[in-house]
């Protein structure tokens, strides 16, 4: 039965019609999550209304909330775990969902700071905090790099894959900052947890963050060597780089070498000693 729905979804994706396109995937996310569950489509993006929240996304997505928010977990919160009250910084936030879920953990004492670099990318994720009403959490459109300089980023519907550039290519024009001076300009005092993933671009992070390193508690940095290796792309072997800099400013260390999954084995799971 689950064959027979998961094939259903994708053949309902790949309709034209996209009112008959929302009502089936209605009726097949309220069978598949045994819920209520509306989806409708709205300029660019696809909208769905399930669990008293909204996701946009370019791309019809019918998880629930409690499957969204556990990818989130499992992907980048090994040890940590966010309470009331965090600050939390949120590099690389694509559509929005880690910022939600950081948003609800944190809650109305907390601050989340989720920071998109691709202009295409930032629209979804600006309209899933303001469909959703979300007050602790400030979104900016920058790439964080070594120094404030000019930059280029992809700007594809493969949101995940989008990544940030010195050179101009088929690609928009963004403001890169380091993160000592995004840090400076938003008066954060203390970063209870780092979220990194920017497609390769953080072993240029890192070299304008020798001052903000000094006031994260906890941090997870997403390295791209498994692209290193399929691309032949060696400016995206980072792993190393980047735990050596961790170990510098004395965090111990993690990684989960067996996990079968090569983008979770590259993933860097610090904290302070």
């Amino acid at each position: 039965m689950t064959h027979l729905f998961t094939g259903l979804g994708n053949r309902i994706k790949n309709m034209k019609n996209k009112r008959l396109v929302g009502f089936l995937a209605s009726v097949y996310g309220t069978f598949r999550n045994k819920r209520p569950c509306w989806v409708s489509h709205d300029s660019n993006a696809w909208i769905t209304r399930q669990d008293g929240w909204r996701i946009a996304d370019p791309h019809i997505c019918l998880q629930t909330q409690d499957e969204l928010f556990s990818q989130v977990e499992d992907s980048y919160l090994l040890h940590y775990r966010v309470k009331p009250g965090n600050v939390i910084l949120d590099i690389g936030a694509g559509l929005g969902y880690e910022a939600m879920y950081f948003s609800r953990m944190t809650g109305e004492t907390g601050k989340v700071f989720s920071i998109e670099a691709s202009p295409h990318t930032f629209w979804y994720l600006d309209l899933n905090i303001h469909l959703n009403k979300i007050t602790n959490v400030n979104i900016c459109n920058c790439a964080i790099a070594d120094k404030k300089r000019a930059l280029y980023a992809e700007d594809s519907e493969a949101h995940v894959a989008n990544r940030v550039s010195g050179t101009e290519a088929t690609r928009d024009n963004v403001n890169g900052i380091s993160l000592d001076e995004f840090v400076s300009e938003n008066n954060i005092s203390i970063i209870n947890f780092l979220k990194m993933n920017i497609e390769g671009f953080e072993r240029y992070a890192i070299d304008g963050m020798s001052a903000s390193i000094k006031i994260v508690q906890e941090a997870c940095i997403c390295c791209h060597d498994f692209l290193a290796d399929a691309y032949k792309d060696e400016s995206m072997r980072t792993k190393e780089l980047v735990a050596h800099f961790l170990k510098e400013n004395n965090f111990r260390v993690l990684t989960r070498d067996a996990d079968p999954r090569p983008d979770i084995r590259d993933t860097l799971y610090a904290y302070r000693l």
